[in-house]
């Protein structure tokens, strides 16, 4: 009940306090609390039934007549539109005439505040030790080069041990990095939606910002100053045995780690609780509109625990060092062949293309021969990679074999050869329209010149880039480690979702001011033409230079990096 009090207080706020409005308050005050307390006898739970009333009695316009108080809505839309004309601005959200926007306001109890408390922290830690294990990955490999200059160990065990230290230590960050993400899909960027808590939950939000305020500001001191003194232990090394040397040199690594990790802590909680209150501030701020209530899932879906990851990385690790001690001292690796091939196709029979690829480079370019009527698909790399292509329903499919010979010493994978392998599709200039899906989990990825509808690109570690590419609809663009490079290319909606890197546009058609933006960036800066807009910016197109009477539009997000954007202002 006392988020519907809420609610309603928010529909007045605006409106005079006089005896009629008065009245009409606690009339619809009244029908609300009566058609709650109806469908709480029908068997409704108290959150759907406010999500019900909400829905029935939340455009004020529609019910301004029969309470009496329309002579005062009016006022205030006309009132609202004179201080409009007179500061000479449009509205940012300009709507048609007639039109009605319409949003969904979630009902939050103390439930719901917990759980997103809980998962402001939990994302939280993730990504700070994520991030700390990254910084302190080559430390054991500098310890165990110092046991080794000094002769406590052999340099073959020293570059196992150094190697598979590093290489467990990358890998539980990058599975945390995987479960943060996880996380926050369940909210989502909270800032864009409308969020009305109830008088408890908005009393428990409030007793523990002001709490975790004081616990972020000391870790923000204890991170800068840990930052500072790292250098310290280096300076004054005077030991004379290598293995004691190398272990203070490189404590710059740990205790910088620890720095950084309470400053991403400190700096990720107060993100979350930034976009709770923007969430909040964005209900009060839909009078007028259709509301539609709606109660926010309550149970978070369980993703899989740090202590199951940390036994399957394990378990991975053991295989992995099975195959290379077997390897080491047995032989028995298998060697292959490198290869090329090309394989063409008659480009009037594909609508789409898609590739998954498990390691490599991906490029998809116009042909250099501007007649050329066939789709050309070229291959080069080690045998037992070569990906197969299967053309049918007018889709082009490029899938690689399986990844892994469980138990076989194959140890190919760790081999240069694996990695340096390259996949080139040569598109021909007439081939207009076509869907393209690529998903790669390391290696760059790269599409120039190409005219196509749609574009999705998925890499989990890499460098994407798309040059002077025509989309006519929507591309998206998702990595988890690395970065995304948009040059001199026309993109009716651009989707960009990076964990850890950097996005770059560099835009040459149109003007700034014709694209409508929403950037946000966890960690890190938005820079537009040379101006640092801090970690959000949002902006609404003032003209349509795209030509489909829509006008472009940019929505990026990145958790640990920074959105650059370049523009011609004219």
């Amino acid at each position: 009940m006392e988020a519907i009090r809420e609610y309603l207080n928010n529909l007045f706020i605006s409106l005079p306090e006089t005896p009629e409005v008065l009245r009409a308050k606690a009339e619809l005050l009244e029908m609300m609390e009566d058609k709650y307390e109806e469908l709480i006898q029908e068997g409704k739970t108290e959150k759907e039934a406010i999500g019900t009333v909400i829905s029935e009695f939340g455009n004020l316009e529609e019910l301004a007549e029969e309470l009496g108080i329309d002579i005062y809505l009016k006022k205030e839309t006309k009132d609202s539109g004179t201080n409009k004309e007179e500061s000479g601005s449009e509205p940012k959200n300009s709507e048609p005439a007639g039109a009605e926007k319409t949003r969904t306001v979630y009902c939050w109890g103390l439930e719901e505040a917990r759980d997103y408390i809980s998962y402001a922290w939990k994302h939280a830690e993730y990504i700070a030790i994520a991030v700390f294990l990254c910084i302190c990955a080559p430390y054991v490999d500098c310890i165990m080069d110092g046991a080794c200059a000094q002769g406590y160990i052999s340099p073959m065990i020293s570059n196992i041990i150094g190697t598979s230290g590093l290489f467990v230590m990358v890998a539980v960050a990058v599975s945390l990095f995987c479960v943060a993400s996880g996380l926050k899909k369940r909210y989502g960027k909270l800032s864009r939606y409308c969020v009305l808590m109830d008088e408890k939950a908005g009393r428990y939000v409030g007793q523990k910002q002001a709490k975790d305020s004081q616990r972020r500001l000391t870790m923000r001191i204890v991170g800068i100053s840990l930052c500072i003194l790292s250098v310290v232990p280096s300076s004054v090394n005077y030991f004379s045995d290598l293995f004691l040397e190398e272990i203070v040199d490189s404590s710059v690594l740990p205790i910088a780690g620890v720095g950084v990790l309470f400053l991403v802590l400190s700096a990720s909680v107060g993100n979350r609780y930034e976009e709770l209150d923007k969430a909040v501030k964005n209900a009060g701020k839909v009078q007028g509109k259709t509301f539609q209530g709606a109660v926010w899932e309550s149970a978070p879906k369980k993703g899989m625990s740090p202590a199951v990851i940390l036994i399957l990385v394990f378990i991975g690790f053991l295989v992995i060092g099975g195959n290379l001690l077997a390897s080491l001292f047995f032989g028995a690796s298998i060697k292959y062949e490198k290869i090329s091939s090309v394989n063409e196709y008659n480009y009037a029979d594909i609508r789409s293309l898609s590739v998954d690829m498990d390691a490599g480079d991906v490029e998809i370019r116009k042909s250099e021969n501007p007649e050329d009527e066939q789709l050309r698909v070229e291959y080069s790399g080690a045998s037992n990679r070569k990906p197969t292509v299967s053309c049918s329903g007018g889709r082009l499919q490029i899938k690689e074999p399986g990844r892994f010979h469980w138990f076989s010493f194959d140890l190919s994978f760790l081999r240069r050869s694996h990695w340096d392998r390259k996949l080139i599709i040569w598109v021909p200039e007439g081939l207009k329209d076509l869907d393209v899906q690529i998903d790669s989990d390391a290696g760059s990825v790269i599409c120039a010149d190409i005219y196509m509808k749609n574009l999705t690109m998925d890499v989990d570690a890499g460098q994407l880039e798309v040059d002077s590419c025509t989309v006519t609809g929507e591309a998206s663009l998702d990595v988890d480690a690395g970065s995304a490079d948009i040059n001199n290319t026309f993109i009716g909606v651009l989707k960009g979702d990076v964990d850890m890197g950097d996005i770059n546009c560099r835009l040459t058609s149109g003007t700034l001011a014709g694209y409508s933006m929403d950037l946000d960036v966890d960690m890190g800066d938005i820079t537009i033409n040379g101006e640092n807009k801090g970690g959000s910016y949002k902006q609404t197109a003032t003209s349509d230079q795209s030509g489909s009477g829509q006008p472009q539009r940019i929505q990026l997000e990145v958790d640990m990096g920074n959105i650059e954007i370049e523009a011609p202002v004219q």
